[in-house]
């Protein structure tokens, strides 16, 4: 997750956050922790990278899917608004007509 800090003036920031589906379990629930706890902090994206999603199997690439549609269930119901969801890379893209939500990453494909 990018770290971002808060300046004393209240001043908002807009990070994106990455979650880190492929990890842990346990590290998702640090995406949620940050934005619930800091009111200058309102988040304006959230990405993941499917690391297989490009492979002959889909599997680990579908388990990710998963994890990532449950951290956003999970952000929403902490009244957490994430107005640009984009965890579909080229793999993505191209495997996971799922993943794409409001924004897709097109990387290799378009070469």
């Amino acid at each position: 997750m990018r770290r971002c800090y808060i300046n004393a003036s209240g001043r908002r920031l807009w990070p994106r956050a990455g979650a880190p589906t492929g990890a842990d379990p346990g590290l998702e629930s640090s995406v949620t922790v940050l934005p619930a706890r800091l009111p200058n902090l309102q988040m304006e994206g959230l990405y993941s990278h499917f690391a297989t999603a490009d492979s002959e199997s889909t599997a680990f690439a579908g388990m990710q899917q998963r994890r990532f549609g449950r951290l956003l269930a999970q952000l929403a119901k902490e009244g957490v608004a994430v107005p640009v969801v984009h965890p579909a890379n080229s793999g993505g893209v191209l495997n996971l007509p799922g993943s794409y939500h409001r924004m897709v990453r097109p990387g290799l494909i378009l070469y």
